[in-house]
């Protein structure tokens, strides 16, 4: 019964100008917040009219009525049940607003009108032009909520508006090409944002641009100083890899496969952990057997070596570690044993390399390989008890290390006991 009422109050309200000030809009905005969603055309046509002749004659976004008249028409727009504006009056809109964007003072009306606008799907030229300039704020802007609020717009966009091949891969492009922007708020954002792509777009057209984004992360990867960062690309990557049908993601691996054997420069062993980084993300969901093997070998390579030229520091440390973080992923599997347990060996000398990562990672993977139930000759037990108490009294001690080496060496102890038992004394050997 009130909504008659509540019409003609609309009606009155929207008789305004500019000249009358902020106090009417003002007024205006809670009411249609309250009551859009029951607002029929007749109410809303004419204060739209009106709201974008204010807007037309505010002179810029900048006052107090502009960005009243701003909110208001979000509203409108995004709850209201009346008809679209024109596109002439959309294209002025647009342009109006699209100047403004990055303007402190006037962000929060322009956003909220933005986002009315991609609510409704309203298709002209105009839209896709500021949605390029979102693209760029999402990425430079120095404001997180900025960025965050861009983000959801131009994924929304993506999503729900027609996007020709050429401009689709232009899109594409950009963001990839800025996951080596400069800020790493703008990183940390665009990967974020590629992120909900991969797992919001169908499996078809992410594997058109499977090459393109596997070939960026794998670079920023490689290339990264924040380690957030590294982390967030690790996880986009494994969202990539999650999504792609089998034979789009064998590809990826497969070109993976010569990364993992480089050896020598400092940027080839750089190259070969990130390949050994991304066989770790495959084998952490679904790897296939092929490649699972292929990340064997390319572990007891680099293991051999690290091992054997331990003491002239030839392979890096990082190089090392990523070969024994994708050896205990793989070793998750119990038949990857088959070809792991050679490497042993080698993580018994790596226990004391001079490094606190390594040393953690060589102490998990023998954890690993006693609860899987395999066991090594006596001597090797020998070796093994005495590189763990040897890492008691190193500066590379910590928490995590020693409660790692206390297990290790309870197995020992117990592995110890029973080839006790079961060898002949010395009167049964006579």
């Amino acid at each position: 019964r009130r909504r008659p009422h509540l019409g003609h109050l609309l009606l009155e309200l929207g008789l305004l100008s500019p000249q009358q000030g902020c106090l009417p809009l003002q007024l205006l905005l809670p009411l249609l917040q309250a009551s859009a969603g029951l607002l029929q055309a007749p109410a809303l046509c004419p204060l739209q009219r009106q709201l974008l002749l204010i807007l037309r004659h505010a002179g810029g976004v900048h006052s107090a009525v502009a960005q009243a008249a701003l909110r208001a028409l979000a509203v409108v727009l995004r709850e209201g049940r009346g008809p679209a504006p024109s596109e002439r009056q959309l294209a002025e809109l647009l342009r109006l607003v699209a100047t403004e964007l990055d303007a402190p003072d006037a962000q929060a009306s322009v956003f909220a009108l933005l986002r009315a606008v991609v609510a409704r799907a309203f298709v002209v030229p105009e839209v896709y032009d500021v949605m390029d300039r979102v693209a760029e704020l999402l990425v430079t802007s120095h404001d997180a909520q900025v960025r965050e609020v861009c983000r959801s717009l131009y994924l929304a966009f993506l999503l729900d508006y027609p996007q020709g091949h050429g401009r689709l891969k232009n899109q594409l492009e950009f963001l990839a090409k800025h996951l080596a922007y400069e800020s790493e708020g703008g990183r940390r954002s665009v990967l974020e944002l590629v992120g909900a792509i991969l797992a919001k777009f169908s499996p078809e057209v992410v594997a058109q641009y499977a090459q393109l984004f596997f070939v960026a992360l794998v670079m920023q990867l490689a290339n990264e100083e924040s380690t957030a960062c590294r982390k967030q690309a690790a996880d986009v990557l494994g969202t990539l890899l999650h999504v792609l049908p089998a034979n789009e993601r064998d590809g990826l691996l497969r070109m993976t496969r010569p990364w993992a054997m480089a050896q020598g420069t400092p940027q080839a062993q750089k190259l070969a952990a990130v390949a050994l980084r991304v066989y770790d993300i495959a084998a952490a969901s679904e790897c296939p057997a092929w490649a699972a093997q292929d990340a064997a070998t390319a572990v007891a390579h680099v293991l051999t070596h690290s091992a054997e030229a331990m003491d002239e520091d030839v392979v890096s440390w990082h190089l090392t570690y990523q070969a024994l973080q994708t050896m205990q992923t793989l070793a998750r599997d119990a038949h990857a044993w088959t070809s792991l347990a050679a490497c042993i060996p080698h993580v018994l000398t790596l226990l004391t390399l001079p490094h606190a990562w390594c040393r953690i990672a060589a102490c998990r993977v023998l954890g690993a390989y006693f609860a899987a139930g395999h066991t090594l000759e006596a001597s090797e037990y020998v070796r093994a008890a005495r590189q763990l108490v040897a890492q008691l009294y190193s500066a590379f001690l910590d928490d995590a290390l020693v409660l790692q080496i206390v297990r290790n060496l309870v197995f020992l102890g117990k592995a110890f006991a029973c080839l006790l038992y079961t060898s002949p004394s010395p009167r049964d050997r006579g």
